[in-house]
């Protein structure tokens, strides 16, 4: 059983996520609140699986309540603004969807989670396709005569270097030989997105979007015209 729970002060809006998860294979428990400071109370008390939240509500904001939920594995913001969507991933949610979103969009976000495997009248993978290896104990990189050991998630960006590549990280810069494309497919599932022929980024370090550039780490990245459609897709 997946337990769970949707806040928005909005009802129509949650009538339609609880339509939405009621046509999943998966068995649902569904706890719903318009109150978000009922939700809040509820959210400090019990272990949930996955949380659906809206950001603009009366009294407590919806970034509000995820920054201070600890008990939720799983959080997928919905909202009629986009302009949160760089604060929300830098909060670690698993998709922003900006209402009004349809069916596939709502598959689309509950597949990032890996709880659900089946959707609709039919057994239908929801699964991304793509299989990446396991980098849970770090990924581990040639730098001259050294191999080093570094976490993804302290990946800001990586940049093509022609026969090279530069791994730009929290707290410093590593060159190395091997492609874009064959360090992407060692990166942790859903959580990078190459924006550019010659730039990776990682989701949740995207500062903002602005025109054809994104910005990470202080650095303006540009946008690729062939890339452009699979990065919104990922951030709305």
């Amino acid at each position: 059983m997946i337990h769970c729970v949707v806040v928005d002060d909005e009802p129509l809006a949650i009538e339609i996520l609880e339509d939405y998860l009621g046509r999943l294979k998966e068995p649902v428990s569904i706890k719903t609140f318009t109150d978000p400071v009922e939700a809040f109370s509820f959210l400090h008390q019990n272990a949930v699986d996955l949380l659906f939240i809206d950001l603009e509500m009366p009294l407590l904001n919806g970034l509000d309540i995820v920054r201070n939920t600890k008990s939720v594995s799983h959080i997928i913001i919905t909202t009629a603004y986009r302009e949160f969507a760089a604060e929300g991933f830098e909060l670690d949610v698993c998709d922003y969807m900006v209402k009004p979103f349809s069916f596939p969009r709502f598959l689309k976000a509950i597949s990032k989670t890996k709880l659900f495997h089946t959707a609709g009248d039919k057994q239908t993978d929801i699964l991304p396709a793509t299989e990446h290896k396991d980098t849970t104990d770090g990924l581990w990189i040639k730098v001259d005569k050294a191999i080093l050991r570094i976490s993804p998630h302290d990946i800001h960006y990586i940049e093509s270097l022609k026969d090279y590549i530069r791994i730009v990280t929290t707290d410093q810069k590593l060159v190395t030989y091997q492609t874009l494309t064959s360090i992407l497919g060692k990166l942790p599932a859903g959580e990078f997105v190459q924006v550019h022929k010659s730039y990776i980024v990682q989701l949740k370090r995207v500062k903002s979007i602005d025109g054809n550039f994104v910005m990470v780490k202080d650095e303006s990245i540009p946008i690729g015209r062939s890339f452009r459609k699979e990065l919104m897709d990922r951030v709305l």
